[in-house]
């Protein structure tokens, strides 16, 4: 067996800290198992007290205690330091168990030759002894281990080879085995514990990267917060900003329609009357735009809430017949629709955006058709948890869309190029999308080659069982729906009154008060305007009105402010019902306007339709009989 030992260069070479925790774990041990080498020597002293020279024995006791107490010391001072101890130290302290290992070697030869063997079995068990302990107590630095055992045993040998006779060729032999048994056995507890160690180390190496992560996962999640916030202050100022921008465009577009229908409620040369036409729908394109913008921020923000109230599929295909019939029939198609199944399945949803989603695919296709036909089909699947799923598909013959620009129809801003470019937008699909997406739907497209294309989409809505069907709850955006006006215009009937209606109007714009002024006269009913809220309640104060209509933004006081002051008069002007009209057309802006006590909402720009529609809701409710004025109303 050859021996290799550990030299200086080997250990110097170890992890710096493995290396420290090793040391200081060698001099820990060393701290007490240094005394037990002067209890050892005392014990020998005393055993060969009158067998050995005193004078040398006491020597030798003597030596003994100074060298370990001197280790001792060492052992202590390294373990006190919170660094590792310096090399000048080890090397001191391995030369100081070097000297130890040579005393107890030493000790055989206390005994004159041809000593008992009680004497020699006592000398020879605590040298193996104290052999043993050094292996296993300092089997964290080898050379000490090294340093104590081979001059211990080696004059252990050399004294019984002294001795002559079978017995100095069998101790020497036994001798050489039990230090290559304890070289083996301190390699085997060092290699074990310096496992532990350098696992301890992992481990602490890992806890110190695991803290670390979760130190930059905190710091990352706090970026993310800040992050969230900015982007969500972003998004409430862009909402912020649609709504003004939204309010200012709406204010002109109101008084420019209102000009133009009352403008073609006239005998008029036909050609201004094209041109007139064309500025009506201009402005109605403007507000379908200023719609899908502030659909899209509501969507994007997630403010956009769904009505939920009970509906049949026949409310549905009716109003689909009744405004795009027509303008098919202008250029010529042939406009089909269908129901699979009962047409009268009643579902619980909000039907406006379902119609929004249906009219944005039945105009689209109308818009890219020239010839042929669009069809229009609805389906309802039952399923047997109570709930069915509504599949809606328009087909038509048009130009189709290019296989290339298939990808990009439903995300937002998005264009797609078919001969000719796309009005709008670019945002009617993908609001479509989303608000598919909220019902638990989704919307798809299919190419049909040289045959048009294919818009579908589905959503996921409850079932109503017809003894329950007109107990609805409505939650969200719970307005009537606002359908399209046909491109060909038309004249709105306005409802009748037994009796002409006394109207205050607090509005700020000029123009707009011209527009409502002949949408009321045309009435034949007189109205009184002011220019501010606080106007506005003093009017109310003087003089019973039958309805009061009020602008949400004006001077002084604005609408709000004043709704709520009226209904605080102590007279029964505060029971007069008041309608807004404002250019705010957000839900939150109608939600504001209920809040504050309005009886009614309408947004500009002002369609009589819905105008006399809110008046005639108000004030049935304010005194339970119908309104009908004489005339009718400019469209």
């Amino acid at each position: 067996m050859r021996i290799t030992w550990r030299d200086q260069s080997q250990e110097q070479s170890e992890d710096a800290g493995i290396k420290e925790a090793r040391l200081k774990l060698f001099f820990s041990n060393a701290r007490f198992a240094v005394p037990v080498n002067i209890v050892n020597a005392g014990l020998l002293g005393a055993i060969l007290f009158g067998a050995a020279a005193l004078p040398l024995l006491a020597a030798w006791v003597g030596a003994v205690s100074l060298v370990a107490a001197a280790r001792w010391l060492m052992a202590r001072r390294c373990v006190q330091q919170d660094a590792a101890p310096p090399d000048w130290l080890v090397h001191v302290y391995v030369a100081l168990s070097a000297v130890l290992g040579t005393l107890w070697g030493a000790a055989h030869f206390l005994l004159p030759a041809g000593g008992s063997v009680t004497g020699i079995a006592a000398v020879a068990f605590l040298v193996a002894g104290m052999c043993a302990g050094n292996a296993v107590a300092g089997a964290m630095l080898p050379r000490a281990v090294t340093a104590f055992n081979l001059p211990a045993l080696g004059l252990a040998v050399i004294y019984h080879a002294l001795q002559g006779g079978t017995y100095a060729v069998v101790m020497p032999v036994i001798i050489a085995l039990f230090f290559f048994v304890l070289r083996r056995l301190s390699q085997t507890y060092g290699r074990t514990v310096t496992g532990a160690l350098e696992a301890n180390r992992s481990l602490e190496q890992a806890r110190v990267r695991v803290e670390t992560q979760a130190r930059a996962l905190k710091e990352l999640a706090r970026r993310h917060e800040a992050a969230a916030r900015q982007a969500q202050a972003a998004t409430d100022a862009k909402s912020s900003f649609l709504a003004n921008i939204s309010h200012e465009i709406r204010n002109p577009l109101n008084g420019m329609l209102g000009l133009v229908r009352s403008m073609l409620d006239g005998d008029l040369d036909p050609q201004v009357r094209t041109r007139l036409n064309t500025v009506r729908d201009s402005g109605a394109m403007l507000v379908r735009l200023l719609d899908d913008l502030l659909d899209f921020s509501r969507i994007e923000a997630g403010k956009m809430q769904l009505a939920s109230s009970p509906f049949a599929l026949a409310d549905l295909t009716e109003p689909v017949k009744a405004l795009w019939s027509p303008r098919a029939e202008e250029k010529g198609l042939v406009f089909t629709v269908d129901v699979a199944g009962d047409p009268e399945t009643r579902l619980r949803g909000d039907i406006t955006r379902i119609k929004q989603i249906l009219f944005n695919f039945v105009s689209n296709a109308i818009k890219f058709t020239a010839k042929g036909e669009i069809r229009v089909s609805l389906a309802v699947t039952v399923q047997n948890d109570g709930q069915a799923q509504l599949r809606a598909e328009v087909r038509d013959t048009g130009i189709g869309v290019p296989k290339e620009a298939e990808g990009r129809l439903f995300q937002d801003f998005s264009q797609a190029e078919a001969g000719r470019r796309l009005e709008g937008s670019g945002l009617g699909l993908a609001i479509s999308r989303r608000v598919a997406e909220l019902m638990g739907g989704k919307v798809g497209f299919e190419r049909r080659p040289g045959r048009g294309s294919l818009f579908w989409f589905e959503a996921d809505l409850p079932l109503v069982d017809a003894g329950r069907a007109g107990s609805a709850s409505v939650v969200g955006e719970s307005q009537e729906p606002e359908q399209p006006a046909p491109a060909g215009g038309g004249e709105a009937e306005t409802p009748v009154n037994q009796r002409p209606l006394r109207v205050l109007a607090a509005e700020d714009n000029p123009v707009n008060r011209a527009v409502l002024e002949g949408f009321l006269m045309s009435c034949g009913w007189p109205v009184d305007f002011v220019e501010n809220g606080a106007l506005a309640v003093e009017a109310a104060s003087a003089r019973a009105y039958d309805i009061i209509l009020m602008d949400m933004r004006m001077p002084v006081m604005d609408g709000l402010a004043a709704t709520r002051a009226i209904r605080e008069l102590p007279t029964t002007a505060a029971m007069t019902p008041i309608v807004a009209l404002t250019a705010n057309a957000r839900k939150e802006d109608e939600a504001q306007c209920l809040a504050a006590g309005m009886d009614g909402y309408v947004s500009k720009p002002i369609d009589s339709a819905r105008l006399f529609a809110a008046i005639e809701k108000a004030v049935r409710a304010g005194r339970e009989s119908a309104i009908r004025p004489s005339s009718r109303g400019a469209a």
